[in-house]
């Protein structure tokens, strides 16, 4: 899922993409 990462802080990027790994695992 894109949340605009463009637009968003590297540590709220990998905050995000965390998040991702943790809900498809």
């Amino acid at each position: 899922a894109t949340f605009g990462m463009e637009h968003l802080p590297t540590a709220r990027a990998r905050f995000i993409s965390s998040l991702e790994r943790k809900i498809k695992n």
